[in-house]
């Protein structure tokens, strides 16, 4: 009973506006908003911490790719087992990014997002990883997607000689931006790796994930003043210019 009493009398002061209640933290905007983006936290049975799903890794120093990417550290992303003999997908992902209290920027439109991501496969085949952001609305509901990464820009990277394999694969970035949708309120983080026929191991290749968002500056008020009196000008010598 004293419980529901204190209860009761907290929800009397939140509404009149006696007591507020505890804010959300706002994302961060300008930093890497992905948790373990290269895959360095794993454990010996290959587990990756901050991710879920089908997540297994390979080490640099096994050699199956061409020389690592700036930057990355020990290890990457790869799907580990597929069906044998068939076209296969396996797929990670990470707890939903939350952006909710960045809500009042992201609906006025001054919110934007960068995402990019390193790739790679094992020697020639076309096995691809694919990194997708979705935008989700309070309820889960996707608002929009934004992707890297692709079976065309594995087929497209150069073949190197790493020592082992003369014909192991190099890596290369892919990236995209664009504007958050409004209504956004967190972002789902997937990766999804397919192989091709070929082969029994999922050996689309994935490291460095990044997703930031960015804060556009409000325009000086002085620049929207200009931009109306000179189209106002403008409008006015038009008007003359059609009754002379």
């Amino acid at each position: 009973m004293r419980t529901n009493w204190l209860r009761s009398f907290i929800k009397t002061l939140v509404a009149a506006g006696l007591l507020a209640p505890a804010a959300a933290s706002a994302a961060p905007y300008d930093t890497n908003l992905v948790l373990n983006p290269s895959f360095e936290n794993v454990d010996g049975s290959g587990f990756a911490a901050d991710w879920s799903g089908l997540v297994d890794t390979y080490a640099y120093s096994q050699n199956y790719t061409g020389a690592a990417p700036a930057g990355s550290g020990d290890r990457y992303w790869f799907g580990g087992a597929g069906v044998s003999g068939q076209v296969s997908s396996i797929s990670a992902s990470q707890a939903p990014i939350d952006l909710s209290a960045n809500a009042a920027e992201i609906n006025a439109g001054r919110v934007t997002y960068d995402l990019s991501a390193f790739f790679s496969s094992y020697r020639l085949q076309n096995d691809y990883a694919v990194v997708t952001a979705t935008f989700r609305d309070a309820g889960n509901a996707a608002l929009g997607q934004a992707s890297v990464g692709s079976e065309a820009l594995v087929a497209s990277l150069p073949i190197v000689n790493n020592g082992t394999y003369v014909d192991a694969r190099d890596w290369a970035s892919d990236a995209t931006s664009g504007l958050v949708p409004a209504g956004t309120n967190n972002v789902l983080i997937e990766i999804v790796g397919t192989k091709s026929a070929g082969g029994t191991v999922v050996d689309g290749y994935t490291d460095l994930i990044d997703f930031q968002v960015h804060l556009n500056p409000v325009p000086e008020p002085g620049t929207l003043t200009l931009a109306a009196i000179g189209g106002l000008g403008l409008a006015a010598w038009r008007f003359r210019k059609r009754r002379a």
